[in-house]
């Protein structure tokens, strides 16, 4: 939770305010109403529920609240218990790097995000933004024992949308008629797979 220099609670940005519900909800299907003045300047956005949880589909149109999956494992964030989630993952390993000098590289294999960050013993050890998602790590490991962590960061598209887009994500661009024209949107979600899809590799040479 996030808070402004006034003391309102925001998600994501300080538009997005939001109101603890903890205590209203219950076990099994929940209503939100939402009550203010109306007339032709109102509009009413999307509403979004945020937490420490996570959400399994359990068909292509809805999807219900799970606990949240302890670790991730390589593969889609989708199917493991994030279908609706943006902003970042962290995957953490050890890795034991022999004392023979050769040099060590780091290969992301059909990673999905928008940004990798890496860091090697608690330090960054750079950025990998495009392919072919490789970093070298030479300078950064020391022989013997360290410890890798590759952070993952997505884009909003499976938060904000378009999330029944007809054609997937095809389109190059994105506008309005993406979200509501009857001609471009479908019942089912339509989702962006984002983690380690093949996991990751060390070469060295």
């Amino acid at each position: 939770m996030e808070d402004d220099r006034a003391g309102q609670a925001w998600q994501w940005d300080h538009a997005f305010g939001k109101v603890e519900i903890t205590d209203l909800v219950c076990k099994g299907q929940n209503t939100v109403d939402f009550r203010f003045p109306y007339d032709f300047l109102s509009d009413v956005e999307q509403a979004y529920i945020v937490g420490d949880f996570g959400v399994r589909l359990s068909n292509p149109y809805e999807g219900e609240i799970i606990n949240e999956p302890a670790e991730l494992s390589n593969g889609s964030w989708l199917e493991q218990g994030y279908p609706f989630y943006s902003g970042n993952m962290t995957y953490m390993t050890s890795v034991d790097i022999p004392g023979d000098g050769k040099r060590t590289f780091l290969r992301l294999n059909r990673p999905s995000g928008i940004l990798y960050a890496i860091r090697v013993n608690g330090k960054d050890a750079g950025k990998i933004l495009w392919r072919p998602f490789e970093l070298e790590l030479t300078p950064c490991l020391q022989a013997g024992r360290n410890e890798l962590e590759i952070e993952v960061i997505s884009s909003r598209q499976n938060t904000f949308g378009p999330l029944h887009e007809r054609e997937g994500d095809d389109y190059i661009g994105c506008g309005p008629g993406n979200f509501e024209a009857e001609g471009m949107i479908r019942e089912e979600f339509s989702l962006f797979d984002y983690g380690l899809l093949g996991g990751a590799e060390l070469i060295r040479v």
